[in-house]
């Protein structure tokens, strides 16, 4: 279906809702968690379809049961997948305990750090639970932030509704993991021909067109005002992949590991992993100049890198288009993490990335530190602003987010404005434009009885949620925690 006049013409005051009131905010990202308490009020069900699930299109949209969203991977409405939510359920004592593992590694523990580099097989559980959390976690976030003027709904461009074959929920999880890290054993073939290199970059090719349909086609069904987007695909790990998968099938065949690639086989990998970026890229670059009014949140990375030199898709797109924000990492005392990316030039502002505690499947809470984090957060406040200004359009929320925020030195010249989020100016500007209108800023009741500090209420950075200073620096935690986490030749969360 080819996107509608009527929707790439879409204004600010005219920005449909799913069913409820509030700022539609699509989660693209792992599968959520809607029975979370702290989601749970904020969810964005789709009233044109029936409550439950009925294998029908109720609303002619070209979506079955798109009641919260849809799975881009398996093509139907299972966002959050029943065999994903069985494998948390049945393993919750384990699951807690890694989780708690996990809080005290993000606080600084060097104990509990020494003990998670010492054991690779609770390390690997450990990230598997925590990856296949991460759309939850993002979700809650939002939910925070907005002060309840999201809603929430899921585009899952990870995890598959259906249950891998062979595997019991018990144990899907981190053999779901592990079969991503799988080397080709045919690599070293791979990169000496280039028409089996043509012919993967032409299936590639075919499934970002798809992704590019599809997404397209739910925001113009949806008209979603904010997308969150804490995922990415990066050129230079692409090729770190890739080169990974060349020694590995080195030692397949029991040659050298240091072997090195002829000239030919290093100007077909080269010639691969960009090609490969650049189809990425611009499918993702389609998307959001389909949807000029929607804007979209983009987590800058966590590798330590300067994106300016440094393909990273779809951060960098904050260049060339104004309906995205790209977003740095900062701890709670506003200063730029160890672990996030940066750019003069396609980086524009950062929000709070530390140790964050937000929701997690099955009801549980984790902290997690990423620029996935700080996306969520300029999301939500971004959500605030659309409802305090139904008029306002992308481009000018953006403007505003970067007018109004703090400044940080240590975001000066690793930023377009040097900025943190401050989310109480960002909404007396946005009421001060025409159209706005007060919304009284909310203290968000939480299922434990706890506020959440409302930003500008003190010179020093607002700690959102429950969120913990860590002594030291994160860099060491930060690998532990993301060991493995590129997945070779796949987009990757942030």
């Amino acid at each position: 279906m080819k996107l509608s006049i009527v929707a790439l013409l879409l204004s600010a005051t005219a920005l449909p809702a799913f069913g409820q009131s509030g700022i539609n905010v699509i989660v693209m990202d792992e599968g959520v968690d809607f029975t979370h308490p702290r989601i749970s009020p904020y969810m964005n069900k789709n009233i044109g379809e029936d409550a439950e699930p009925n294998r029908l299109d109720d609303d002619r949209n070209g979506f079955v049961d798109d009641i919260l969203g849809w799975n881009l991977v398996s093509n139907d409405g299972e966002q959050m997948p029943a065999w994903l939510m069985k494998a948390f359920t049945e393993n919750l004592a384990r699951v807690r305990q890694l989780f708690a593992m996990n809080d005290l590694a993000e606080q600084g523990d060097m104990r509990t750090i020494l003990q998670l580099r010492a054991n690779r097989q609770v390390r690997e559980l450990m990230y598997a639970y925590l990856t296949k959390s991460h759309g939850t976690h993002v979700a809650g976030i939002v939910a925070a932030a907005s002060r309840g003027s999201a809603r929430i709904s899921n585009l899952n461009i990870f995890t598959e509704s259906r249950l891998p074959l062979g595997m019991s929920p018990r144990s899907a999880v981190p053999a779901l993991e592990a079969n991503n890290n799988e080397p080709d054993a045919n690599f070293i073939d791979f990169l000496s021909r280039r028409s089996l290199i043509d012919r993967e970059l032409a299936n590639a090719r075919r499934e970002e067109a798809d992704f590019e349909r599809v997404t397209r086609q739910y925001l113009s069904a949806h008209g979603q005002g904010v997308v969150n987007m804490s995922f990415g695909t990066m050129l230079f790990t692409m090729k770190a992949g890739l080169d990974d998968a060349w020694k590995a099938a080195l030692q397949e065949r029991r040659m050298d590991p240091n072997t090195p690639r002829t000239a030919e086989q290093e100007a077909n990998l080269n010639y691969f992993a960009e090609t490969l970026y650049e189809i990425r890229e611009q499918s993702l670059a389609n998307v959001m100049r389909a949807s000029p009014n929607v804007l979209f949140v983009v987590a800058a990375g966590n590798d330590t890198v300067d994106n300016d030199v440094n393909g990273v898709a779809p951060a960098n797109l904050s260049a060339k288009l104004k309906n995205v924000i790209t977003v740095a990492a900062v701890d709670k005392k506003g200063a730029l993490t160890d672990f996030s990316d940066y750019g003069a030039k396609t980086v524009n502002v950062g929000a709070l990335g530390h140790a964050v505690k937000s929701a997690a499947p099955a009801g549980l809470e984790v902290l997690m530190s990423g620029t996935s984090m700080a996306a969520p957060y300029v999301a939500g406040v971004a959500a605030r602003l659309r409802a305090a200004n139904p008029l306002l359009p992308a481009s000018e929320i953006r403007s505003i987010l970067e007018r109004t925020g703090r400044r940080s030195p240590t975001l000066v010249g690793k930023t377009t404005t040097g900025m943190v989020i401050d989310a109480t100016q960002a909404l007396l500007a946005a009421q001060r434009r025409p159209g706005g209108r007060t919304v009284p800023p909310a203290r968000t009741a939480l299922p434990n009885g706890r506020g959440i500090q409302i930003e500008g209420s003190s010179p020093e950075f607002t700690i959102m949620l429950d969120t913990f200073a860590r002594p030291g620096t994160t860099a060491e935690t930060n690998e532990i925690v993301r060991e493995g986490a590129q997945r070779r030749g796949r987009r990757s969360i942030r």
